[in-house]
Protein backbone atom coordinates (compact mmCIF):
# COMPACT_ATOMS: atom_id res chain seq x y z
CA UNK A 1 0.00 0.00 0.00
CA UNK A 2 1.20 4.04 -0.93
CA UNK A 3 1.33 5.98 1.92
CA UNK A 4 2.79 9.80 1.65
CA UNK A 5 3.88 11.96 4.20
CA UNK A 6 1.88 15.44 4.02
CA UNK A 7 3.08 18.90 5.19
CA UNK A 8 1.10 20.05 7.92
CA UNK A 9 -0.05 23.57 6.94
CA UNK A 10 0.44 23.48 3.09
CA UNK A 11 -1.16 19.93 2.83
CA UNK A 12 1.64 19.27 -0.21
CA UNK A 13 3.29 15.60 -0.33
CA UNK A 14 6.77 15.45 0.69
CA UNK A 15 7.48 11.97 -0.02
CA UNK A 16 5.38 8.58 -0.98
CA UNK A 17 6.48 5.09 0.28
CA UNK A 18 5.01 1.55 -0.73
CA UNK A 19 4.82 -0.34 2.81
CA UNK A 20 2.81 -3.08 4.53
CA UNK A 21 1.10 -0.63 7.32
CA UNK A 22 0.81 3.03 8.14
CA UNK A 23 3.29 2.02 11.33
CA UNK A 24 6.08 0.93 9.32
CA UNK A 25 5.20 3.76 7.07
CA UNK A 26 5.21 6.56 10.15
CA UNK A 27 8.28 4.92 11.28
CA UNK A 28 10.61 5.02 7.98
CA UNK A 29 8.97 8.79 7.27
CA UNK A 30 10.49 9.65 11.05
CA UNK A 31 14.17 7.68 10.44
CA UNK A 32 14.04 10.18 6.65
CA UNK A 33 13.22 13.04 8.72
CA UNK A 34 15.51 11.83 11.31
CA UNK A 35 13.29 13.16 14.08
CA UNK A 36 12.52 10.09 16.70
CA UNK A 37 10.21 11.90 18.87
CA UNK A 38 6.73 11.96 18.18
CA UNK A 39 5.68 15.42 19.36
CA UNK A 40 8.25 17.41 17.46
CA UNK A 41 7.48 15.28 13.96
CA UNK A 42 3.67 15.28 14.61
CA UNK A 43 3.77 19.05 14.48
CA UNK A 44 5.37 19.49 11.16
CA UNK A 45 4.09 16.32 9.16
CA UNK A 46 1.29 13.74 8.95
CA UNK A 47 1.42 10.18 7.46
CA UNK A 48 -1.71 8.54 5.50
CA UNK A 49 -2.55 6.40 2.89
CA UNK A 50 -2.63 7.43 -0.56
CA UNK A 51 -6.16 7.14 -1.17
CA UNK A 52 -6.89 9.09 2.13
CA UNK A 53 -5.55 12.05 0.86
CA UNK A 54 -7.00 11.75 -2.30
CA UNK A 55 -10.22 11.73 -0.67
CA UNK A 56 -9.28 14.31 1.73
CA UNK A 57 -8.20 16.47 -1.09
CA UNK A 58 -11.06 15.92 -3.38
CA UNK A 59 -13.31 16.39 -0.19
CA UNK A 60 -11.88 20.01 0.20
CA UNK A 61 -13.03 21.19 -2.80
CA UNK A 62 -16.01 20.50 -2.52
CA UNK A 63 -18.77 22.82 -1.66
CA UNK A 64 -19.03 23.58 2.52
CA UNK A 65 -20.79 24.91 5.01
CA UNK A 66 -21.38 28.76 2.85
CA UNK A 67 -18.35 28.10 1.07
CA UNK A 68 -17.44 28.42 -2.79
CA UNK A 69 -15.73 25.59 -4.16
CA UNK A 70 -12.23 26.77 -5.17
CA UNK A 71 -10.99 28.03 -8.79
CA UNK A 72 -10.11 25.49 -10.61
CA UNK A 73 -7.82 27.83 -13.32
CA UNK A 74 -5.74 25.11 -15.07
CA UNK A 75 -9.73 23.84 -16.64
CA UNK A 76 -9.25 27.33 -18.73
CA UNK A 77 -5.89 27.24 -19.92
CA UNK A 78 -5.48 26.33 -23.39
CA UNK A 79 -4.49 22.94 -24.61
CA UNK A 80 -2.03 23.59 -27.10
CA UNK A 81 1.30 25.88 -26.92
CA UNK A 82 -1.17 28.26 -29.93
CA UNK A 83 -4.98 27.80 -28.57
CA UNK A 84 -6.64 31.09 -28.72
CA UNK A 85 -3.74 33.50 -30.10
CA UNK A 86 -4.61 35.24 -33.39
CA UNK A 87 -1.47 36.05 -35.20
Amino acid sequence: MKFVLVENGTDNIVSKVDLNSIDEAVNYFKGMKRMPEDKDFNRLWRVMSDEDYESQRETSYTQKEGHTRQYEWWKEEPKGLDDGIDY
